[in-house]
């Protein structure tokens, strides 16, 4: 009768690969009448002269799993390993390799020993789609696995009712749609609660286990990730990232949310355009956000995690929405207040107007608003911190026009002293060509002539706070004539009086 100690002798011989001939087996010290018995007893098979193979899987096995208990990790890996070398389709050898590479996060050679273990029958279809399913998250599939994943329904995924494997079937079949939305905490906490640390080591409640873990370590990796992108306001970077996920993996509903509220977002930073809100009362939190009710949504989130509040990228992303829409209504109500509409029609009608000196948030406020509007042009002029703004008609024209030919007219029409045609031929290349003090000038000095003062005030100003504010030449410093055009509107005031 062989002993364990010999037994277990033999079978750290075959983990280490080492030689099983007579030589070696009798230098570990078994004795001739021991290795008789191992030939007899079918643990060793004669190969040759003097060399042996070694028989008992199962038992190998069995050893390989003491070795766990151990905590003689590597062993019992190779243990198992040489048990697949012994039988290519050993299915519980397989199990184990699949659990070990789970938990070093190799899931590459997780799913090669998926593949040994769907070889036997002992893997039903549903395991081998579920277990490849939780697998999809978390490693690239191959495009045969892709494919075949894709062509399951959800009932494949899911046991009979007359399935001798489970009593408890509608539990299992719980777990499993729970993880078919991706709830995988709450997976992993039924699971227990249907199994619990009793049944731990039972392999294939151990593989779920292990699978869930991996799956809920990830989600929060990515959504860390999508919190800080959220806090950063980097929402482009966002939709690329989730839309990458979305390529290999289905989404769940908390990520379809963060890719619909950054893409809300982007669509009102680049265009301006507010979401219609649909006013309707819901306490589901997800009808509020695809209603575009973000306020709404931000105080049911609110009220349902009022102990602790969690700041994750929901929470940001719609505080960031909110904040555009309120922004958008405040600068609305604002354009109203500052008229700004009106400049732009004045300004249309007039050719140009240079609004007086204001502080510098509310000079910014109007200037970018006014840039908002495709019918006028808008500049700056003068020294900085004392700004002034330009709204000018037009942008650009809208017929091919011959600049030389206008620029000539111009010239002319002043020297000829026909300031009616100096005027419109100056305004005509205002509306097609660049940034030109001269044409200001020209325009200046016919207003002037005509009894324009303040267009004639205006349209010299240009020239002359570029000057000072660019140093350039004193021909286009035009003060002391603004001065005496100033002092004629008084002299005229008072006669009128």
């Amino acid at each position: 009768m062989l002993k364990k100690e010999s037994l277990n002798k033999l079978y750290e011989m075959v983990i280490k690969n080492q030689a099983l001939n007579r030589q070696c087996l009798l230098s570990c010290g078994f004795k001739e009448q021991n290795i008789i018995e191992l030939v007899l007893e079918g643990y060793l098979k004669i190969k040759g002269l003097h060399n042996f193979e070694f028989r008992k899987v199962r038992e190998l096995y069995q050893y390989s799993m003491s070795l766990l208990g151990e905590r003689r990790s590597q062993d019992a890996k190779n243990g198992f390993k040489k048990c697949l070398e012994l039988n290519p389709t050993y299915y519980d050898a397989a199990l184990q390799l699949f659990i070990k590479e789970i938990e070093l996060e190799e899931y590459n050679h997780a799913l090669i020993y998926l593949q040994v273990m769907a070889k036997s029958d002992k893997l039903e279809e549903d395991e081998k789609a579920f277990y490849l399913y939780l697998l999809n998250f978390l490693t690239p599939l191959k495009e045969s696995e892709k494919e075949y994943l894709h062509g399951l329904t959800k009932k494949d995924f899911l046991i009979k009712e007359d399935d001798p494997r489970y009593l408890k079937y509608s539990s299992i079949n719980y777990i499993r749609k729970l993880a078919l939305k991706q709830k995988f905490s709450l997976a992993k906490r039924k699971l227990n609660e249907l199994f619990p640390m009793q049944y731990v080591w039972i392999p294939e409640h151990f593989a779920l286990r292990l699978l869930f873990k991996q799956n809920i370590k990830l989600q929060k990796e990515n959504n860390a990730y999508l919190s800080k992108l959220s806090y950063q306001g980097k929402f482009k970077e966002i939709i690329e990232f989730i839309n990458n996920l979305q390529k290999e993996r289905p989404l769940n509903s908390y990520l379809e949310i963060i890719l619909y509220l950054a893409t809300e977002i982007e669509t009102i930073i680049n265009t301006g355009q507010m979401p219609k809100v649909k006013k309707k009362d819901t306490n589901s939190f997800q009808t509020a956000i695809y209603r575009n009710n973000f306020k709404l949504a931000l105080d049911i989130k609110k009220r349902s995690e009022k102990e602790r509040l969690n700041h994750d990228a929901v929470y940001y992303l719609l505080e960031k929405i909110i904040s555009l829409t309120d922004k958008k209504e405040m600068s609305n109500d604002k354009c109203e207040e500052l008229k700004i509409p009106e400049l732009v029609i004045a300004a249309e009608n007039r050719g140009i107007i240079i609004l007086p000196e204001m502080d510098k948030d509310e000079r910014m406020f109007k200037f970018t608003k006014l840039c908002d509007y495709p019918n006028v042009s808008v500049f700056l002029i003068g020294e900085k911190d004392r700004e002034r703004i330009v709204i000018k008609s037009g942008r650009h024209g809208d017929k091919e026009v011959d600049i030389d030919s206008l620029v000539k007219i111009s010239k002319e029409s002043l020297d000829l002293k026909h300031y009616d045609e100096c005027i419109k031929a100056n305004l005509e290349l205002l509306k097609h060509c660049r940034f030109s003090l001269e044409t200001y000038i020209r325009l200046g000095i016919c207003y002037y002539y005509l009894g324009e003062y303040d267009l004639a005030i205006d349209y010299l100003t240009i020239p002359t706070e570029t000057c000072k504010k660019e140093n350039l030449p004193a021909c286009y410093d035009f003060s002391n004539l603004i001065k005496s055009i100033e002092k004629l509107q008084e002299d005229e005031k008072g006669l009128t009086r």
